[in-house]
């Protein structure tokens, strides 16, 4: 009896589609790093939502000719989780251009963005990547960026 239940399954799964549902992306845990690094300050902005949806957000800026500020820690809303988690969606950074360039040694900045989902990871250059420009990669970059400046 065991077997044939456990040979169902099996079938089940198979004729699925070869593995379980996956979860929507970024619906339960998920870890993103902002980095905007150039000659004249160095910005940090990591943002975490844990297994049961709480969130934070640190922000810390160094510059080179000022006064760098203390790092900031604050809770997410449960409304910015929400709005978060759709914008990440729509991003999709697992997929699409993920290369772009650092500027630097223009004194231009390189900006990163990492975003963990799970254990699913990727890293994508924001400056000079098409896919920044504009649409729902812009408005996520826009979000993140104006949460580590204001503070």
């Amino acid at each position: 009896m065991k077997r044939s239940l456990i040979a169902g399954a099996l079938v089940a799964v198979v004729v699925a589609g070869g593995r379980a549902t996956e979860p929507k992306p970024y619906s339960s845990r998920l870890w993103l790093e902002l980095v905007s690094d150039s000659v004249w300050s160095h910005c940090e902005l990591r943002v975490t939502v844990d297994d049961r949806g709480k969130g934070t957000a640190r922000s810390q800026c160094r510059y080179e000719e000022a006064p760098s500020p203390k790092p900031i820690q604050e809770a997410l809303t449960p409304a910015e989780i929400d709005h978060l988690r759709g914008l990440l969606q729509a991003a999709d950074l697992y997929s699409g251009q993920l290369w772009g360039y650092d500027t630097r040694g223009l004194d231009g900045p390189l900006i990163t963005l990492t975003a963990a989902d799970r254990e699913r990871v990727t890293m994508v250059v924001c400056v000079r990547n098409e896919s920044f420009d504009s649409g729902p990669r812009k408005a996520l970059l826009d979000w993140l960026s104006a949460r580590m400046r204001a503070r």
